[in-house]
């Protein structure tokens, strides 16, 4: 890079493509296994609600959703960050405008965060989703549809895109054959870009997530809780004989929490673990980059700054993960699905057996035949 008062080659990116530019190989190990779990991990989650009619509630859709989107991401991290790059020189001299093409949309890794800001907002539509279904139940039966669920995901998929649109429109290709973007140090650019970057991946996002969560506690509050279990008692009658006479008795005995208001509560759990997951993990590298860009410049070859980068890109492997030790709904999808590939496979075997002993029973008389003349 260049001095501090000379034009810098600024990569737009929150601080991954910095890092792995140079192409140390301990990075590009970590970034595969981060895609390869992303796309084992959230496959298996599509594979899992695809499976099952009964989980393709409006939650569920949402989950799967995110899934599809973080699945797109491991592949784009991988194909960004660990694949070599096209060399953009050899095109630049017959096919300038493919070259710009490529380096707008692709080189830029306009496509990855496109990918991480969908993800993003499908994370706090799915939380802004559950402050409706608790705090304003009515609203959300009356007015949720999965026909406006899936509607909403296209919307995001077009948001999420919009907020990355400055990615191909800085960006050039250079004289010597580099896709860069050329800013000022201390442009109103590169501090516009810090800001959307640190707003939309952590600011806008935790206040969705703690007003949400804050909103739903004090729904849920002890004193309200204790009123609804009062509420919910059940009338239980005993009869007693005592010198010749009876003696009615009624009491009112709590009832056991319903199976819905569980399953609520676990929904509940698994996304708050989920928002407090994606903020652990996007933390340290957002505020890093906007550090960088806005305070002073950093050195992002540093362990730990390393570590930040890893950590971020990490989120898109961890929910499954999450929904497989915590998600009540999940668990029984998957073991669901477990027995029905048991099943399957074990009657392939029988057939295969079958099939088998068929054949070698149609091929013993002809050996014998043969084995007489």
């Amino acid at each position: 890079m260049a001095d501090e008062g000379s034009p810098t080659t600024f990569t737009t990116d929150p601080t991954v493509v910095e890092a792995v530019a140079s192409g140390p190989i301990f990075m590009k190990i970590c970034f595969t296994i981060i895609s390869v779990l992303g796309v084992t991990g959230n496959g298996l989650v599509l594979v899992v609600f695809y499976n099952d009619p009964e989980l393709r509630f409006i939650t569920n859709i949402l989950i799967g959703h995110q899934s599809l989107v973080d699945l797109i991401s491991s592949f784009l991290l991988f194909l960004t960050f660990v694949v070599p790059g096209v060399s953009l020189e050899t095109i630049c001299v017959g096919h300038p405008v493919l070259a710009s093409i490529i380096c707008k949309i692709w080189a830029s890794e306009f496509l990855y965060w496109a990918a991480v800001k969908v993800s993003t907002l499908n994370l706090v539509f799915l939380t802004v989703t559950r402050y409706f279904a608790i705090v304003r139940p009515m609203y959300c039966r009356m007015r949720a549809s999965k026909r406006g669920i899936i509607n909403t995901c296209y919307v995001m998929w077009i948001v999420g895109t919009l907020t990355v649109i400055y990615f191909p429109v800085i960006h050039n290709v250079s004289d010597d054959g580099e896709c860069t973007t050329r800013l000022e140090r201390g442009s109103v650019w590169r501090y516009l870009i810090a800001f959307i970057a640190l707003f939309s991946i952590l600011v806008m996002p935790l206040m969705v997530m703690l007003y949400v969560y804050l909103s739903i506690v004090w729904k849920l509050r002890p004193a309200k809780t204790l009123a609804l279990k009062r509420k919910r008692k059940t009338a239980v009658c005993s009869m007693t004989r005592s010198n010749g006479s009876y003696t009615v008795k009624i009491h009112f005995a709590p009832t056991a929490r319903s199976a819905k208001e569980r399953n609520r509560r676990n929904v509940l759990t698994t996304l708050f673990i989920v928002c407090l997951t994606y903020t652990i993990c996007w933390t340290p590298d957002i505020i890093l980059y906007f550090h960088h860009n806005v305070v002073i410049r950093h050195d992002w070859k540093e362990p730990f700054h390393q570590f930040a980068i890893l950590l971020a890109a990490s989120n898109v492997c961890v929910n499954p993960l999450i929904y497989s030790f915590k998600y009540k709904n999940f668990q029984r999808g998957l073991k669901r699905l477990s027995l029905k590939c048991a099943t399957y496979s074990s009657r392939t075997c029988a057939s295969t057996i079958a099939t088998a002993k068929r054949i070698s029973e149609s091929s013993a008389p002809s050996s014998r035949c043969s084995s007489t003349m």
